[in-house]
């Protein structure tokens, strides 16, 4: 499928990427590099004679498109410091990306306006009701932090199955899930699947230092004693850190830069509200696109799959249909049934073909369309197009000032 597609759009690709030099031939593909999605699909990158590189997504990229309209718009209506965004060659099914760098910073002024730029992103992503922004998505290309997954923007949010409370520590505990923190941009320490007992950091400005994990390996290869066991990794920096003389530089010596950054992105959006929320707002190519609903953390989803690989759950069929039916384990914390109980069926589908299930939302639409021919009315209480909207609507000196505390 993605060498036909290929051939399909190479004249486009040419035009769009390599229009000064003719691309003759692919000479790499690195496949794989997702979790696999709708029957086995993932991400590549392919890497042409000329020394162009290009990530192919299996997927609607138009979120993408609009995403880095909007940056463009803000670099030509005069934001603090521009923004870098890849550029997108979309077509509903799939799409080509440019392959965006890891580089590193000249100099400290750099590495300054780098983390600058990551308040005013991070501002940008929380407005737009963005979430899931982890070290993965993020580049670190010179002085420019570059989002390269825009998938979770305008993230939908699912009523509400039990009564709400309202005693003061649920009422806190709403406010920072609605804050910044959403982004999963600031570090934020998450249990470790392994034991569940270690504290990982895979936030987007976090995992700069060295860290620990436990992981499963082979021990005693090739010997009557062969067997699988814990040990422990170190999981190092990626390509979402600054770079400066060879050093990762981390954010926690740039906390003013990163504040500034989001109060002068924050500020600027507010003077520019009546044209975001106007009929020509460059917010409008947000509308009626295809968003990710991310019912359940990935990482749940794969402990769970691989879990189900174990030979006493292969044996039988009935074994590993009740090994993936934890997952119902959800949706039984209210006495009654839930409104979105038919999301189950839809990914016991997706893991029993060996797929991380990947739910998706119209951004215009308060209906959930789980692909399998069922569709969840009013799931949401509005369409997250019309929170964005909202947000911006209620942007003030209060929420920014609560903001900055975040």
């Amino acid at each position: 499928e993605l060498l036909n597609r290929l051939v399909r759009d190479w004249s486009a690709i040419q035009e769009r990427f390599s229009p000064d030099q003719p691309l003759n031939q692919v000479v790499d593909i690195a496949v794989g590099l997702s979790d696999n999605h709708k029957r086995g699909r993932s991400v590549a990158i392919l890497t042409f004679d000329t020394g162009l590189k290009l990530v192919y997504k299996p997927k609607d990229l138009g979120l993408e498109v609009a995403f880095g309209a909007l940056l463009q718009w803000c670099n030509q209506n005069g934001i603090d410091l521009a923004l870098k965004f890849p550029e997108v060659l979309n077509f509903s099914t799939h799409g080509w990306v440019e392959y965006i760098e890891s580089l590193s910073c000249d100099t400290e002024e750099a590495v300054q306006r780098f983390y600058q730029r990551s308040g005013m992103l991070m501002c940008l992503i929380s407005t737009l009701e963005g979430t899931d922004c982890h070290y993965e998505n993020l580049i670190a290309c010179g002085e420019y932090p570059v989002l390269v997954d825009m998938e979770t923007l305008l993230h939908p949010e699912i009523k509400s199955a039990g009564a709400i409370q309202t005693d003061a520590s649920t009422q806190l505990a709403q406010k920072l899930s609605d804050s910044v923190l959403r982004t999963a941009l600031l570090p934020l320490k998450e249990l470790s699947v392994a034991n569940d007992v270690l504290s990982i950091d895979l936030s987007g400005l976090g995992k700069v230092e060295e860290q620990t994990v436990p992981s499963l390996v082979w021990k005693h290869i090739n010997t009557d004693g062969m067997t699988m066991d814990y040990d422990t990794i170190s999981f190092v920096p990626e390509a979402n850190v600054p770079i400066l003389n060879g050093v990762p530089v981390a954010p926690k010596q740039f906390i003013d830069e990163i504040v500034t950054g989001f109060e002068q992105m924050y500020r600027w959006l507010m003077l520019h509200r009546e044209k975001l929320l106007s009929q020509d707002s460059p917010l409008i190519s947000f509308a009626d696109q295809e968003c990710r609903l991310l019912f359940r953390n990935t990482r749940t989803y794969a402990a769970i799959l691989d879990n189900s690989y174990q030979p006493d759950l292969m044996e039988v069929g009935i074994a590993r249909s009740v090994g993936l039916d934890v997952l119902s384990r959800a949706f039984i914390t209210t006495p009654d049934k839930p409104h979105f109980w038919p999301i189950l069926a839809a990914e016991k589908q997706d893991m029993e073909q060996l797929d991380i299930p990947m739910l998706t939302a119209n951004t215009s639409s308060p209906h959930l369309n789980l692909g399998n021919g069922n569709i969840i009315r009013d799931v949401f209480d509005r369409s997250s197009f019309e929170r964005v909207l909202s947000r911006v609507q209620s942007l003030d000196e209060t929420d920014l000032m609560f903001q900055s505390q975040v």
